[in-house]
């Protein structure tokens, strides 16, 4: 799966689960989209510094290369995700 497939598999599940007080995070999980775990979270925080998705705390602590998401996430998809995710399929 590339990483543009997965930004989208994100979205759409992000977008059918949209309101859902019991949305699980493993349905966008590494395992479940079938990539690396850190390339997942690297394009979860791509996909928030992108606007769109929200709902992840960010930090790059000091000797780190990259950022990571620190605590339990709780994504949403945004109003441009929604776009984005709408234009897909134009």
């Amino acid at each position: 799966m590339t990483n543009l497939q997965a930004a989208v598999k994100i979205l759409q599940i992000l977008d059918e689960n949209l309101g859902n007080e019991d949305f699980d995070n493993d349905m966008i999980s590494a395992e479940a989209l079938g990539i690396e775990k850190g390339r997942c979270e690297q394009l979860l925080i791509e996909m928030q510094n992108s606007g769109l998705i929200r709902g992840l705390h960010v930090s790059k602590q000091m000797g780190q290369a990259y950022e990571h998401i620190m605590g339990e996430p709780f994504p949403v998809i945004t109003k441009d995700g929604m776009e984005y995710l709408e234009s897909c399929w134009e």
